[in-house]
Protein backbone atom coordinates (compact mmCIF):
# COMPACT_ATOMS: atom_id res chain seq x y z
CA UNK A 1 0.00 0.00 0.00
CA UNK A 2 2.82 2.47 0.91
CA UNK A 3 4.74 1.46 -2.38
CA UNK A 4 1.51 2.38 -4.20
CA UNK A 5 1.22 5.68 -2.81
CA UNK A 6 4.84 6.92 -3.67
CA UNK A 7 5.91 6.68 0.38
CA UNK A 8 9.10 4.71 -1.29
CA UNK A 9 10.70 5.41 2.29
CA UNK A 10 8.44 3.71 4.81
CA UNK A 11 7.79 0.99 2.00
CA UNK A 12 11.57 -0.02 1.81
CA UNK A 13 12.15 0.58 5.99
CA UNK A 14 8.97 -1.88 6.20
CA UNK A 15 10.01 -4.23 3.52
CA UNK A 16 13.63 -4.92 4.90
CA UNK A 17 12.10 -5.62 8.77
CA UNK A 18 9.54 -7.77 7.10
CA UNK A 19 12.45 -9.74 5.41
CA UNK A 20 14.61 -9.93 8.19
CA UNK A 21 12.35 -10.92 10.86
CA UNK A 22 11.21 -13.87 8.72
CA UNK A 23 14.39 -14.71 7.41
CA UNK A 24 15.68 -15.15 10.72
CA UNK A 25 12.58 -17.61 11.67
CA UNK A 26 13.71 -19.10 8.43
CA UNK A 27 9.97 -18.47 7.34
CA UNK A 28 10.35 -18.97 3.79
CA UNK A 29 6.54 -18.51 2.54
CA UNK A 30 6.79 -14.87 4.19
CA UNK A 31 10.30 -13.61 3.27
CA UNK A 32 9.12 -12.98 -0.56
CA UNK A 33 6.68 -10.53 0.18
CA UNK A 34 9.72 -8.27 1.56
CA UNK A 35 12.26 -9.36 -1.45
CA UNK A 36 9.14 -8.92 -3.93
CA UNK A 37 8.67 -5.22 -2.41
CA UNK A 38 12.18 -4.05 -2.37
CA UNK A 39 12.71 -5.00 -6.45
CA UNK A 40 9.75 -3.39 -7.15
CA UNK A 41 11.06 -0.17 -5.61
CA UNK A 42 14.29 -1.29 -6.88
CA UNK A 43 12.64 -0.94 -10.65
CA UNK A 44 11.07 1.95 -9.90
CA UNK A 45 13.88 3.85 -9.31
CA UNK A 46 16.11 2.83 -12.13
CA UNK A 47 17.91 -0.03 -10.97
CA UNK A 48 17.35 -2.63 -13.29
CA UNK A 49 20.63 -4.90 -12.07
CA UNK A 50 18.78 -4.88 -8.01
CA UNK A 51 15.40 -5.65 -9.00
CA UNK A 52 16.32 -8.64 -11.45
CA UNK A 53 17.96 -10.10 -8.72
CA UNK A 54 16.02 -8.95 -5.73
CA UNK A 55 12.53 -10.00 -8.50
CA UNK A 56 14.21 -13.56 -9.25
CA UNK A 57 14.80 -14.60 -5.52
CA UNK A 58 10.83 -13.57 -4.57
CA UNK A 59 9.88 -15.59 -7.28
CA UNK A 60 11.90 -18.73 -6.86
CA UNK A 61 10.63 -18.54 -3.28
CA UNK A 62 7.36 -18.33 -3.63
CA UNK A 63 7.16 -20.94 -6.57
CA UNK A 64 9.00 -23.19 -3.90
CA UNK A 65 6.81 -22.66 -0.97
CA UNK A 66 3.84 -22.44 -3.58
CA UNK A 67 2.55 -19.38 -2.61
CA UNK A 68 0.60 -18.73 -5.61
CA UNK A 69 -0.64 -14.98 -5.13
CA UNK A 70 2.98 -13.67 -4.55
CA UNK A 71 3.67 -16.02 -7.83
CA UNK A 72 1.26 -13.51 -9.45
CA UNK A 73 2.30 -10.91 -7.72
CA UNK A 74 5.82 -10.51 -8.65
CA UNK A 75 6.19 -12.72 -11.86
CA UNK A 76 4.54 -9.89 -13.92
CA UNK A 77 7.32 -7.61 -12.63
CA UNK A 78 9.93 -9.86 -12.96
CA UNK A 79 9.04 -9.96 -16.69
CA UNK A 80 9.06 -6.29 -17.03
CA UNK A 81 12.35 -6.20 -15.96
CA UNK A 82 13.11 -9.00 -18.15
CA UNK A 83 11.59 -6.46 -21.56
CA UNK A 84 14.10 -3.46 -20.17
CA UNK A 85 16.97 -5.72 -20.19
CA UNK A 86 16.62 -5.90 -23.67
CA UNK A 87 15.01 -10.29 -24.13
CA UNK A 88 11.10 -8.96 -25.38
CA UNK A 89 10.28 -12.86 -26.47
CA UNK A 90 11.50 -14.52 -22.45
CA UNK A 91 9.20 -11.45 -21.29
CA UNK A 92 6.13 -11.91 -23.04
CA UNK A 93 6.65 -15.68 -22.18
CA UNK A 94 6.87 -15.00 -18.58
CA UNK A 95 3.78 -12.80 -19.06
CA UNK A 96 1.62 -14.62 -20.95
CA UNK A 97 2.27 -17.47 -18.10
CA UNK A 98 1.54 -14.79 -15.18
CA UNK A 99 -2.08 -13.92 -17.05
CA UNK A 100 -2.62 -18.08 -17.41
CA UNK A 101 -2.35 -18.11 -13.54
CA UNK A 102 -3.91 -14.66 -12.17
CA UNK A 103 -6.96 -16.17 -13.65
CA UNK A 104 -6.76 -19.27 -12.17
CA UNK A 105 -6.37 -17.33 -8.90
CA UNK A 106 -9.01 -14.78 -9.80
CA UNK A 107 -7.03 -11.51 -9.51
CA UNK A 108 -8.52 -9.58 -11.10
CA UNK A 109 -5.78 -6.03 -9.86
CA UNK A 110 -3.16 -8.39 -10.70
CA UNK A 111 -5.22 -9.57 -13.75
CA UNK A 112 -5.21 -5.29 -15.06
CA UNK A 113 -1.53 -5.00 -14.20
CA UNK A 114 -0.19 -8.02 -15.99
CA UNK A 115 -2.17 -6.99 -19.63
CA UNK A 116 -1.02 -3.44 -18.91
CA UNK A 117 2.59 -4.80 -18.99
CA UNK A 118 1.41 -7.08 -21.59
CA UNK A 119 0.67 -4.03 -24.04
CA UNK A 120 3.87 -2.23 -23.13
CA UNK A 121 5.51 -5.55 -24.54
CA UNK A 122 3.08 -5.02 -27.68
CA UNK A 123 4.27 -1.36 -27.92
CA UNK A 124 8.16 -2.70 -28.16
CA UNK A 125 7.42 -4.30 -31.75
CA UNK A 126 4.92 -1.48 -32.56
CA UNK A 127 1.91 -3.68 -32.65
CA UNK A 128 -0.73 -0.74 -31.88
CA UNK A 129 -3.85 -2.85 -32.24
CA UNK A 130 -2.57 -5.58 -29.61
CA UNK A 131 -1.37 -3.09 -27.63
CA UNK A 132 -4.54 -1.31 -27.46
CA UNK A 133 -6.57 -4.95 -26.84
CA UNK A 134 -4.61 -5.65 -23.85
CA UNK A 135 -5.36 -2.03 -22.52
CA UNK A 136 -9.13 -2.17 -22.72
CA UNK A 137 -8.76 -5.34 -21.22
CA UNK A 138 -6.63 -4.19 -18.42
CA UNK A 139 -9.31 -1.52 -17.62
CA UNK A 140 -11.87 -4.39 -17.95
CA UNK A 141 -10.30 -6.09 -14.95
CA UNK A 142 -9.59 -3.24 -13.25
CA UNK A 143 -10.92 0.42 -13.69
CA UNK A 144 -12.13 1.51 -9.80
CA UNK A 145 -10.24 4.67 -9.18
CA UNK A 146 -10.95 5.53 -5.97
CA UNK A 147 -6.78 7.00 -5.54
CA UNK A 148 -4.02 8.11 -7.51
CA UNK A 149 -1.41 4.94 -6.75
CA UNK A 150 1.86 4.63 -8.95
CA UNK A 151 0.37 1.95 -10.71
CA UNK A 152 -2.51 4.24 -12.18
CA UNK A 153 0.33 6.71 -12.98
CA UNK A 154 2.45 3.80 -15.25
CA UNK A 155 -1.00 2.25 -17.01
CA UNK A 156 -1.73 5.82 -18.05
CA UNK A 157 2.11 6.30 -19.35
CA UNK A 158 1.49 3.35 -21.05
CA UNK A 159 -1.68 4.60 -22.72
CA UNK A 160 0.01 7.81 -23.58
CA UNK A 161 2.37 6.23 -25.21
CA UNK A 162 -0.05 4.58 -27.56
CA UNK A 163 -1.26 7.27 -28.30
CA UNK A 164 1.98 8.74 -29.45
CA UNK A 165 2.69 5.83 -30.95
CA UNK A 166 -0.81 6.13 -33.12
CA UNK A 167 0.53 9.58 -34.31
CA UNK A 168 -2.91 11.27 -32.02
CA UNK A 169 -0.24 13.85 -30.55
CA UNK A 170 -3.10 15.99 -29.17
CA UNK A 171 -4.61 13.68 -26.87
CA UNK A 172 -1.11 12.19 -26.20
CA UNK A 173 -0.41 15.90 -24.98
CA UNK A 174 -3.72 15.50 -22.68
CA UNK A 175 -2.54 12.37 -21.26
CA UNK A 176 0.20 13.54 -20.65
CA UNK A 177 -0.78 16.31 -18.68
CA UNK A 178 -3.31 13.98 -16.92
CA UNK A 179 0.18 12.22 -16.03
CA UNK A 180 2.06 15.29 -14.74
CA UNK A 181 -0.99 16.08 -12.57
CA UNK A 182 -0.74 12.23 -10.95
CA UNK A 183 2.83 12.24 -10.58
CA UNK A 184 2.99 15.43 -8.38
CA UNK A 185 0.61 13.39 -5.93
CA UNK A 186 2.96 10.60 -5.50
CA UNK A 187 5.37 11.41 -2.80
CA UNK A 188 8.37 10.15 -4.78
CA UNK A 189 9.29 10.63 -8.03
CA UNK A 190 9.89 7.70 -10.28
CA UNK A 191 12.74 7.23 -12.04
CA UNK A 192 12.42 4.20 -13.47
CA UNK A 193 12.87 2.83 -17.26
CA UNK A 194 8.55 3.59 -17.59
CA UNK A 195 9.43 7.03 -16.63
CA UNK A 196 12.30 7.01 -18.84
CA UNK A 197 10.26 5.73 -21.81
CA UNK A 198 7.41 7.86 -20.53
CA UNK A 199 9.54 11.15 -21.35
CA UNK A 200 10.77 10.12 -24.51
CA UNK A 201 7.22 9.68 -25.68
CA UNK A 202 6.72 12.99 -24.91
CA UNK A 203 9.32 14.92 -26.15
CA UNK A 204 8.55 13.46 -29.61
CA UNK A 205 4.70 15.04 -29.19
CA UNK A 206 6.03 18.28 -27.82
CA UNK A 207 8.12 17.99 -31.07
CA UNK A 208 4.94 16.75 -33.45
CA UNK A 209 3.15 20.03 -32.46
CA UNK A 210 2.40 23.80 -32.37
CA UNK A 211 3.82 25.01 -28.97
CA UNK A 212 1.20 26.99 -28.05
CA UNK A 213 -1.44 23.43 -29.17
CA UNK A 214 0.80 21.34 -27.25
CA UNK A 215 0.58 23.76 -23.88
CA UNK A 216 -3.18 24.20 -24.16
CA UNK A 217 -3.66 20.14 -24.11
CA UNK A 218 -1.47 19.44 -21.52
CA UNK A 219 -2.87 22.49 -19.35
CA UNK A 220 -5.90 20.54 -20.45
CA UNK A 221 -4.66 17.41 -19.22
CA UNK A 222 -4.05 18.61 -15.93
CA UNK A 223 -7.30 19.59 -15.33
CA UNK A 224 -8.82 15.78 -16.32
CA UNK A 225 -9.93 13.47 -13.87
CA UNK A 226 -8.02 9.59 -14.20
CA UNK A 227 -11.88 8.19 -14.40
CA UNK A 228 -12.53 10.50 -17.49
CA UNK A 229 -9.70 9.78 -19.17
CA UNK A 230 -9.88 6.53 -19.15
CA UNK A 231 -13.86 6.32 -20.22
CA UNK A 232 -13.00 8.53 -23.37
CA UNK A 233 -9.68 7.10 -24.36
CA UNK A 234 -10.57 3.51 -24.49
CA UNK A 235 -14.59 1.59 -23.93
CA UNK A 236 -13.40 -1.00 -21.49
CA UNK A 237 -14.53 -4.74 -22.72
CA UNK A 238 -15.75 -7.89 -21.05
CA UNK A 239 -12.37 -9.72 -20.34
CA UNK A 240 -11.61 -12.61 -22.90
CA UNK A 241 -8.81 -14.78 -24.17
CA UNK A 242 -7.11 -11.55 -25.02
CA UNK A 243 -4.46 -11.82 -28.12
CA UNK A 244 -2.23 -14.52 -28.25
CA UNK A 245 -0.11 -13.55 -30.88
Amino acid sequence: YLLELGDFAKAARLARENYTLFEARGNRYEQTQGLGTLGHLALLQGDLVQAHKLLQEALTIAVAVNYQEMVCNWQPLFGRVVLYNGDMAEARRLLLESLARCREQKLKPLLARTCTYLAETALWTAELAEAEQWLVQSLAYHAELHWVSVFELDRLWVVARLATAQQQSPRAARLFGLADQMHSHIHNVIAGPMRALADAALATVQAALDSAVFAEAFSAGQQMALAEAFATILVPAQPTSGPTS
